[in-house]
């Protein structure tokens, strides 16, 4: 908290912003948020759906555990099933976020994740 303090209050160099955000980031994974938020993308509420999807897609981005937390959930089928809903804004949020899973696995320096593997891992 003291990290997102200082950044809306001061001038602060954007590396400690940069290295604040990768702390709160596996701070969310260690918690278990992907999970859960996966959990909350199968609800029928489009803005809890919205807001859920949208959490999502900056926990994931570039890094590789989350990714993997994701992938080993399903996440990708989900996050697809959300495509096909009648809200713009969640199938905006959930094009954005799927685009961010697959670009994590094709990062060279992640994990060595290849999407066609990454695809694979979720059971149909």
């Amino acid at each position: 908290m003291v990290c997102l303090y200082l950044s809306t209050h001061t001038q602060v160099h954007p590396t400690f912003v940069f290295l604040c955000w990768l702390l709160y980031q596996e701070a969310l994974h260690a918690a278990g948020a992907v999970s859960q938020l996966l959990d909350l993308l199968t609800t029928p509420d489009d803005q809890l759906q919205t807001w859920a999807v949208a959490a999502l897609r900056p926990l994931v981005a570039g890094n590789a555990a989350a990714t993997t937390t994701c992938l080993e959930n399903e996440g990708p089928f989900i996050i697809c099933s959300l495509l096909g809903s009648t809200s713009p804004d969640v199938q905006g949020h959930a094009l954005a976020a799927l685009c961010t899973l697959l670009q994590t696995c094709t990062a060279d320096d992640l994990a060595g994740l290849d999407p066609v593997q990454a695809l694979s891992m979720v059971s149909m």
